[in-house]
């Protein structure tokens, strides 16, 4: 009996030690391991919106206030040239005197213009005018060509146009052949070719050039293309009415401020002072503030050039 005990102890004892030697070895049930636990999720960097600040605004280019004047030689003439900034601060007047018609000094003086050009054609004698004229509003002469017009429209900047635009404030005339691009306009052959004294109107997209001396049409039209770099340029009537009389006449010239605003009554009206002009602007410059924008250009080459000199003879 007592060996039988010793066996079965021993075969228990065994067993035990079988089961601990398997657990040992394979710690999980079957040998599948658990799945390893989920990874933690890493922090995410915290997003920081910094504002930016507003960009400026787009500062819009406005040729400079200041009129010019100089001479240039170009392909043996003698051209005058007086450039004005092409904005809605300089003002383009039509005046209109029949018979016997007034000079472009006289013209100037009444008016303070910086510089008067000739104008639309019209009848050596009587006077009468030959094309179109609006001053105002008002129609003086209708449309007997196709001509360009020379306007100052609504948005009273100057301009060269070939239908007519309609308006309370609207002065316009037709005046003769175009110079950019050429055009004779009717006009003859010979006319073109004639050596006389000679005043047209040149546009670029800031300035406004009106220019003075003998020549043919076809060499002041070179002027104004190569030597001023105008997209646009017309002739007005020349010969004898650039120093002798005329009906029509171009001015252009500074303009006004509007009057101040009346207030209500029982208040007074404090008159503001006026700005006295920039140090080192020189004379002939608008007596409106000067607008901001990019400096003005260099003025073409002159030969013999001087400021403020008298017309060519």
């Amino acid at each position: 009996m007592g060996k039988k005990r010793k066996r079965r102890s021993l075969r228990k004892l065994v067993a035990m030690l079988a089961v601990a030697l398997a657990l040992a070895l394979c710690p999980s049930p079957m040998g599948i391991e658990p799945p390893p636990p989920p990874p933690k999720p890493k922090p995410k960097p915290v997003d920081v919106v910094i504002p930016l600040p507003d960009p400026p605004p787009e500062r819009k280019w406005h040729p400079r206030h200041q009129s010019k004047t100089w001479l240039t030689k170009y392909r043996g003439r003698i051209f005058r040239t007086t450039q004005l900034p092409r904005c809605e601060h300089v003002e383009m007047l039509v005046t209109y005197h029949p018979a016997p018609g007034v000079t472009r000094a006289q013209v100037k003086q009444r008016t303070g213009a910086i510089v008067v050009c000739t104008g639309s054609y019209h009848h050596p004698q009587t006077m009468a005018l030959a094309d179109y004229l609006q001053r105002d509003g008002r129609v003086l002469m209708g449309r007997r060509t196709q001509r360009g017009i020379l306007t100052s429209d609504t948005t009273k900047v100057v301009d060269i146009l070939d239908e007519i635009v309609r308006g309370n404030e609207v002065s316009a005339l037709a005046l003769g052949s175009r110079l950019v691009p050429f055009k004779l306009d009717g006009f003859s052959v010979a006319f073109a070719n004639k050596q006389t004294d000679r005043m047209a109107i040149g546009l670029t997209k800031g300035y406004i050039f009106v220019v003075q001396g003998v020549s043919d049409l076809w060499c002041l039209g070179r002027f104004f293309e190569e030597v001023l770099g105008c997209s646009k340029a017309i002739n007005a009537d020349g010969g004898h009415v650039v120093k002798g009389r005329g009906p029509v006449h171009i001015a252009f010239r500074w303009r006004k401020s509007p009057p101040p605003q009346q207030q209500s009554a029982g208040k007074p009206t404090t008159p503001s002072p006026a700005k006295a002009p920039a140090a080192g602007v020189p004379s002939g410059t608008s007596p409106n503030p000067p607008a901001t924008g990019s400096p003005m250009p260099v003025a073409p080459a002159a030969s013999h050039a001087r400021k403020d000199a008298g017309p060519s003879r």
